[in-house]
């Protein structure tokens, strides 16, 4: 079978825009870093600079520098950041 997207406007953040959402969202930082917020009802956690823990149906997941955040609904996935690319246009 064959399938293709349909077209679909919707939210996705870099490494970088999670980060600034989860300053603004936190009460808990290291160097400027914030340790633990909510994003779209997924639990977001610090694990290094260059590495977040997103939590969705009971999973931790690693987002990096590298990948992009899409909130769908109560989860979130995240997807490598060349991939996206390549599938996503951004809608001006």
């Amino acid at each position: 079978m064959r399938y293709r997207r349909k077209p679909r406007c919707f939210e996705a953040l870099t490494f970088d825009e999670l980060v600034e959402y989860g300053k603004a969202h936190s009460e808990s930082k290291e160097d400027e870093m914030p340790l633990s917020f909510k994003y779209n009802d997924c639990q977001i956690t610090y694990k290094n600079d260059d590495c977040y823990i997103v939590t969705y149906y009971h999973r931790d997941h690693d987002m990096t520098r590298e990948d992009m955040l899409i909130p769908d609904g109560p989860v979130c996935m995240i997807m490598d950041s060349e991939v996206f690319n390549y599938s996503f246009e951004l809608d001006e």
